[in-house]
């Protein structure tokens, strides 16, 4: 990613590889097979224990800088749709399987979300997400708009710029979310359980000084949740309206 690069210039970034063995996803590390030599290596979480052994510890400013221009271009594409709040949505993952779509809402519960008046909405949602689209057009009356010149899955870098140009971007933790997090962006969370380890007891992200996370009572208690998220979207409109 180059913006990775661009914000920790001194650093020599590169990607993982991940590949599939005897039935399990192993992943290795690519672009150093010239024999760049290592005095030493981490787990990419471990010296949080050294540097982040408070809350007060943690940064209070973005750690991800993408291009102000990319920022910028995108505010401009947003501009050009109808009036409102411009609020970036996404809701699933590319692997919904047993194991991990418990972690997901369905998109048919995101009606008192998608009903707020006052608001565009921007589909984020990387993968095939056509059907949700037009499932929310028949059965709400709702748009959700799709930009085109970005690859949701696959072009980090913009889709970093757009999730920090939207006003809201709301989601589950996933790349997209964390990304525009990690660059300042208004990200809302939505969690399917209140004990998430990486708060730190905080009740929200302390990695994202930005981000905002909404729980229910209980696991994956998605209508209140989103009835959460509605009636906090509805405050931000009557907020900016009174701007």
């Amino acid at each position: 990613m180059s913006m990775v690069q661009a914000t920790y210039p001194e650093a020599i970034v590169g990607s993982h590889r991940t590949i599939k063995r005897e039935g399990k996803d192993l992943r290795g590390v690519t672009g150093f097979e010239d024999g760049l030599k290592f005095d030493f290596w981490t787990p990419f979480g471990q010296p949080a224990r050294a540097f982040r052994t408070s809350l007060d510890s943690f940064a209070k400013t973005p750690t991800l800088h993408p291009p102000q221009a990319d920022v910028d271009h995108w505010r401009e594409k947003l501009a050009e749709l109808p009036e409102g709040l411009k609020v970036g949505i996404l809701w699933k993952s590319l692997k919904m399987d047993a194991k991990r779509s418990k972690h997901f809402s369905a998109f048919e519960l995101w009606k008192p979300v998608l009903k707020t008046p006052g608001v565009t909405f921007v589909n984020l949602q990387y993968g095939d997400a056509e059907e949700d689209i037009a499932f929310a057009r028949s059965k709400f009356g709702v748009d959700v708009h799709t930009l085109d010149g970005i690859d949701l899955k696959n072009d980090l870098d913009q889709v970093t710029a757009l999730a920090k140009a939207c006003d809201i971007v709301i989601g589950p933790t996933n790349a997209t979310t964390s990304l525009g997090a990690a660059a300042g962006g208004n990200i809302w969370y939505i969690h399917p359980h209140g004990r998430i380890w990486s708060h730190m007891g905080a009740g929200r992200s302390p990695w994202f000084p930005t981000a905002r996370s909404f729980f229910g009572k209980g696991y994956a208690d998605w209508i209140a949740i989103l009835k959460q998220v509605a009636r906090a979207l509805a405050e931000e409109v009557e907020a900016a309206r009174a701007a």
